[in-house]
Parts: structure tokens; sequence; C-alpha cells
């Protein structure tokens, strides 16, 4: 099951580094909601250590008389995704973060990179799906552009790594990772869902004039309530109860616009309704 160690490589572009690395750290971002980040303390120094990179490559450029395209990639992005049914305390992260850039490091000895652990910079995000973001630079400390980091063998490198690492530190096997089950999956998608229909309930009862049509407003109101008390509840969400929602929906006695909407919603819930 090796695949369900999840690492993301992404390609940083000059000029957009501090944005990727303000973004890593930043606790307020309305995607780090319930993210506790740890680590990012030395993040002025690193984005100027990575201007310095820049800088240096376009140095040897000059002095060596080379000419070519400006160089356009300054770093790459890694993210490891721990497997989600791994437990992982603080320590345990912050190890495996320790470790990912010890590794990463000998592969660059190996492909004649000069690069250290120092100049590495990562940020883990403790959540439900704990993580570690990880910027490497693409132009070592003699100012070479590291091409090698873009080559399909080094992502297979970094996934063989991050495996050896999280078995190693959790004390696992990477054959005892355990996929969602099927109840688990059902909810995950019951759920989803639920959040499109009632925005698309939402949404017609906003944009609609239903001084007319009490009986098609109560009826939104009240599908509305119950896929908020559905969302709110401990225990399983299944499809029994999508149906519960969506039985009444064509005995509304509303305009033929508004049915119309229903009924494509009732038909490919996915699909937002177009109006």
């Amino acid at each position: 099951m090796l695949k369900s160690y999840i690492v993301k490589t992404k390609n940083i572009m000059v000029g957009n580094q501090n944005k990727i690395i303000n973004y890593m750290i930043n606790s307020e971002h309305i995607n780090h909601k319930d993210t506790n980040i740890i680590g990012g303390d030395n993040v002025n120094e690193f984005k100027e250590y990575l201007l310095g990179r820049l800088h240096h490559n376009q140095m040897n450029y000059a002095l060596n008389k080379k000419g070519g395209k400006p160089l356009k990639r300054i770093a790459k992005s890694l993210t490891f995704n721990i497997p989600k049914s791994f437990e992982s305390s603080n320590e345990q992260l912050l190890e495996i973060d320790r470790n990912i850039k010890s590794r990463i490091i000998e592969l660059c000895q190996g492909y004649d990179i000069d690069l250290n652990v120092e100049n590495l910079f990562s940020a883990i995000h403790q959540q439900d799906n704990n993580h570690i973001h990880m910027i490497l630079p693409m132009i070592d400390n003699k100012g070479i552009n590291a091409r090698q980091f873009n080559t399909p063998s080094f992502q297979t490198e970094l996934k063989v790594i991050f495996t050896q690492v999280v078995d190693k530190v959790l004390d696992k096997d990477f054959n005892q990772y355990k996929l969602p089950t099927k109840e688990i999956v059902e909810h995950n998608e019951v759920e989803i869902e639920l959040k499109k229909l009632l925005n698309d309930y939402e949404y017609i009862l906003t944009s609609e004039d239903f001084t007319e049509q009490e009986r098609a407003a109560t009826f939104l109101k009240t599908q509305i309530t119950n896929i908020k008390r559905l969302l709110k509840k401990d225990e399983e969400i299944n499809h029994i109860d999508l149906d519960k929602i969506n039985k009444n929906i064509h005995k509304v006695n509303t305009s033929e616009h508004i049915q119309k909407e229903l009924k494509q919603i009732d038909k490919d819930i996915v699909k937002p309704p177009k109006f």
C-alpha cells in the first residue's frame, strides 16, 4: 500500500516564494482552521537565503558569460501526508520532519548538489490529516540549478524516503495501512451531497420571491433546518437520511422555474442549479 503514503511536489516560480512561505505558516488562513502549525521559526532567514541563491546563480551566469533564458524555478514545494489511519504525536512529527530532511540531503550528495539540512524550510500542520510542508531550494550553495529535482526518479526517491521514515518513527509497516471503510466513504459522500443540497436550497430561497408561495417557502425552510440538523448529528449519516430530505421535493406547489430547479437538484445533487 505504498501509494497511500502521499508525497506531492510542485515547482515554486521566481517571485512567488514569499507568498507560499507565508501561506505555510499562516495560522489565520481559512484552510488552516483547527490546525496547529509547528516550526517555520526561521522564516525571514530562509526568505533571504532563497533570494541569495537566485543572485548567486545570476552572478555565475554573468561571470561565465553564459546566456540562456532567465531562471524560472527558485524552489520546489514538497508535501508529505501522513496516512490518516496512523496516529502521530508532535514529537513524532518533528522526528519525521528531521529524518526526511537528513535523507533528502543524503540524496543531494549522491546528485552532487551542495545543500545541507539548514537550507530546507518546513512547517508541520497538525490536524485531521497531519502533513509536512517543505521547501527545497532549486539552486544549491554553489549557485547551480538542481535540475535533478525535476526528474521522475526524484519523485520516486521521495516516496520511498517518506515511507521508510514514517514506518520507522511510528513503528508501522506500509502493509498495515487501512483504506477508509465503505461506511466512512459513504458517510463522506452523503455529507458532501447534503452540504451541496443545503447551498442549493438556500440559494433558491434567497433568489426568488415567495410572497405568494408560502407553502414552497415553508418547505424549503423546513428542508434547510432538517439538513442542518443532520449535519450536526454525531452518528453516521447514510443515504436513507438523504432520501428523506428529497422525499417530497416534487410535491411543492411552486412556479415552473423553481420546480425545474428542484427537479434538477433531485436528479443531480452534485451539479449546482443554473439561474
